[in-house]
């Protein structure tokens, strides 16, 4: 998944050198993965980057572990 993204990435010149880049972090699989395939490119393509968790309220009391699980990350 590393190398497909990194060929989209620069297929696609999404980003430059110096960019900084934010992750909407849910606490999930798929954004747990993808910031882990960016900070592992974050050197190949010199970028910054930062995730960001917002504890919205909307899934009850099912989401409050993420928070916990998104502030150790």
């Amino acid at each position: 998944m590393q190398k497909q993204t990194e060929i989209y990435m620069k297929q696609n010149h999404m980003t430059r050198p110096g960019d900084g880049v934010l992750v909407g972090l849910s606490g999930g699989a798929d954004s747990v993965g993808l910031l882990l395939v960016l900070w592992k490119l974050r050197e190949t393509f010199q970028i910054s980057l930062r995730a960001l968790h917002v504890h919205h309220g909307l899934r009850g009391g099912g989401g409050s572990g993420r928070g916990i699980f998104t502030d150790a990350v």
